[in-house]
């Protein structure tokens, strides 16, 4: 399953993604719900739906999103201290309430961050944080409309040497693609960092000495 799920997200990459889609449900199908690889292919498979949606570049194609979070929430909820299925549902129920969809409940979206915050808060008083973790936090701070957490957050992620150029290239792709980021005012500082971080990285000077 781990080759497989590699290679599915090998296939989101290259946007192949009917390929992708069969082989992640092939790996939800066959493993237990709680299963580690289960858990990654079926939030791989929202984050397909979510980069069909945005690469579509219409907004009102509203099943693309509502399946993204559907999936997004199935593997959060078989994996409660695994952050990042959840924060991107959470994120694209945000943009499905910007656009309009009536079943985005941007209240429960909210909530559901500030639970983020707090789980993660918990855990790191007895766990180092881990790069994808820290990314989460950040996300929910934008996500709270609350900018200046966020970008003490985003200081704390860019400073971890576990954070690399697929961890800051996703973020920044999140932040410009689903959150729109580069259109809020309290925003565009946060995406402009997060780029010079990208840009350092694919320089090869990201944690020189």
């Amino acid at each position: 399953p781990i080759v497989r799920r590699q290679f599915g997200q090998a296939l989101i990459e290259q946007k192949n993604y009917e390929r992708a889609l069969s082989m992640l449900q092939s790996i939800v199908d066959e493993c237990p719900p709680t299963d580690g690889e289960a858990i990654e292919a079926q939030g791989l498979i929202g984050r397909l739906f979510k980069q069909r949606y945005v690469d579509g570049n219409r907004n009102r194609d509203e099943e693309l999103l509502n399946q993204a979070v559907d999936h997004y929430r199935k593997a959060a909820e078989n994996a409660p201290n695994n952050y990042w299925p959840a924060i991107n549902d959470v994120s694209c129920t945000l943009r499905a309430n910007r656009v309009g969809f009536s079943w985005a409940d941007a209240d429960d979206a909210r909530t559901r961050a500030k639970a983020i915050v707090e789980g993660l808060d918990r855990l790191w008083t007895r766990k180092r944080p881990q790069a994808w973790d820290q990314a989460s936090y950040v996300q929910a701070f934008v996500a709270l409309n609350e900018f200046e957490r966020a970008e003490h957050a985003l200081s704390d992620y860019l400073s971890n040497r576990g954070t690399d150029s697929f961890e800051v290239s996703s973020t920044y792709r999140q932040f410009i693609e689903v959150l729109q980021l580069d259109r809020e005012q309290g925003g565009r500082r946060i995406v402009d960092r997060l780029w010079n971080a990208v840009d350092e990285h694919r320089s090869g000077g990201a944690f020189s000495d």
